[in-house]
């Protein structure tokens, strides 16, 4: 720190000044990793704690109880590599918790003892920022994971003296930086000369702007920001990219502040590269894109494969029912029960259309509903009494319990394909003589229906799963041959979906194997 004789006296004052001015939480620990020295508390805002409070205590006593291990294990590791980096979330004294990166380097004092020092800043907001970012795909999240170096968290003493404040600062992780109002670089550290390859000798006693260290197109922005900075606006952190010596391109992650030394303002900029970082969130945002276009593309092949599909289905449906209703007399028995094979098959295919472009529709927010005043025990005897040939092959007993004129504004369309899917299901999971029943109640201000049998029933397992889109049971237990395993794994999705947009509720109950199942539907009658 000779360069700064001019400017102040050689004692602690000049390290003081930066220490106890920077914005960033800077402490010592001793190598029972307790406290034994913080700088004024007030500059760091995130932590809450006056400056009594924190010196003399154990620094893990702040640390959340989920990253204890994590981070002990590291803080004693660090003692023996000499320095680190890591990130944390320490308890604010209110009792929340904050997020923290915490950057420190080990050192031995006249008393040759180890000692450490720490300097940490608030990532709350990046790292909630981050957690938003990345909750949506679990690849992303594995990707997220490899982003956090988790190294050891190192820390040095400060001592009352000289000595201390020149080590923090000879020593600091980061890159410091102090420029005056001439912009005639005065200070620079060590962290300083290894971030842009230029000795201290090169840069002190020179205007920074002499150098080609920061980008033409970035340099209007820096210099709006300290013109802010001077009115005592709060000047944010920046990512930007600065040029090397040796003209390579790295990302820095920098943070400005002004601080006063013997009546004079100086400009203080502190920073670390993060050009790994920035290659990973690179990464993400790509992979996030490559996803987008995959899901852009399936629906679109959803919806196109089936409108397509639709038109010659229906020709092939209208000629079976045709050769059916018309030429039945006209050909064997043999032709006709073929053809009546086809027309099941295309009924089915047909549905299973239909669902994929009720699909398509949902995905598209085009699922639009029809509402209007229906009876609503009219419409599940209706349900019931075209699901008669089904009940009669499957040899089940249905039942119903329905209130009178419970009348209900809702798609009626939409409600019947519910009930329809519903009753269906009920049905391809009972065995033969079993029971169904469905009922009907007004609750407080509901239409409650429920579809109850005594089928195959679910697990706990498959009961999570059930309403996901595609979501098939696959069931291997013997003794449930009777089971219809057909269909799309589309109708249950879809319901929920139709419910939903009439502002009502599904959910299904099931005591376990061979217990069977009750599905209940809400529907709000305001």
């Amino acid at each position: 720190m000779t360069n700064l004789k001019h400017r102040f006296s050689d004692n602690e004052e000049r390290f003081r000044y930066i220490v106890e001015n920077a914005n960033d939480f800077v402490a010592i620990l001793n190598d029972r990793f307790e406290f034994e020295y913080v700088n004024e508390i007030p500059h760091y805002k995130g932590v809450g704690y006056l400056k009594d409070e924190m010196i003399g205590r154990f620094s893990m006593d702040f640390v959340h109880p989920d990253d204890y291990k994590r981070v002990f294990s590291l803080l004693k590791s660090s003692f023996k590599s000499g320095e680190g980096i890591g990130e944390t979330r320490f308890k604010h004294k209110d009792g929340h918790w904050i997020w923290i990166e915490v950057k420190g380097r080990t050192y031995l004092n006249k008393n040759n003892e180890v000692k450490a020092i720490l300097i940490s800043r608030d990532i709350t907001e990046r790292k909630k920022a981050e957690q938003e970012h990345l909750s949506s795909e679990a690849k992303l999240k594995e990707l997220n994971k490899e982003l956090k170096r988790l190294v050891s968290i190192s820390s040095l003493e400060l001592v009352k003296s000289e000595e201390k404040y020149h080590n923090l600062f000879e020593n600091s992780p980061f890159s410091i930086t102090l420029i005056d109002n001439e912009g005639v670089i005065i200070e620079c550290n060590h962290a300083m000369e290894k971030l842009l390859g230029y000795e201290k000798d090169d840069l002190i006693g020179k205007k920074f702007t002499n150098f080609s260290i920061t980008l033409q197109n970035n340099l209007p922005y820096l210099f709006q920001r300290l013109r802010e900075g001077m009115d005592g606006e709060v000047i944010p952190l920046l990512d930007v990219q600065l040029k090397k010596k040796d003209d390579s391109l790295i990302w820095t992650n920098l943070q400005t502040s002004f601080v006063k030394i013997n009546d004079e303002t100086l400009i203080e900029i502190i920073g670390y590269n993060i050009s790994e970082k920035k290659k990973a969130e690179n990464l993400i945002r790509e992979e996030v894109e490559k996803l987008k276009e995959l899901e852009q593309i399936r629906k679109d092949l959803i919806s196109s494969i089936s409108h397509e599909l639709k038109t010659p289905l229906m020709s092939i449906k209208g000629a079976s029912e045709l050769i059916l209703n018309v030429y039945k007399d006209d050909v064997g028995k043999d032709i006709v029960d073929l053809i009546d094979i086809i027309d099941r098959g295309i009924t089915r295919l047909g549905d299973l259309v239909e669902r994929f472009l009720d699909l398509s529709r949902l995905e598209f927010d085009k699922f639009d509903l029809e509402h209007q005043e229906c009876n609503l025990g009219r419409i599940i005897e209706n349900c019931s009494y075209e699901m008669k040939y089904l009940l009669k092959r499957r040899e089940v007993i249905l039942s119903l319990e329905l209130s009178d004129d419970l009348l209900i504004n809702i798609d009626k369309i939409r409600v019947e394909q519910i009930i329809m899917n519903l009753l269906s299901n009920a049905i391809k999971n009972s065995p033969p003589k079993s029971k169904i029943l469905i009922t009907l109640h007004k609750i407080d201000n509901w239409a409650e229906i429920q579809v109850i049998d005594n089928g195959v029933g679910m697990t706990k397992e498959e009961v999570k799963d059930l309403f996901q889109r595609f979501s098939k049971i696959k069931r291997k237990d013997s003794g449930i041959e009777y089971v219809d395993i057909q269909g799309s794994g589309l109708g249950l999705f879809i319901s929920k979906k139709i419910v939903e947009l009439h502002d009502g509720e599904i959910d299904v109950e099931s005591p376990g194997r061979h217990k069977g199942c009750t599905f209940t539907v809400r529907l709000p009658l305001i």
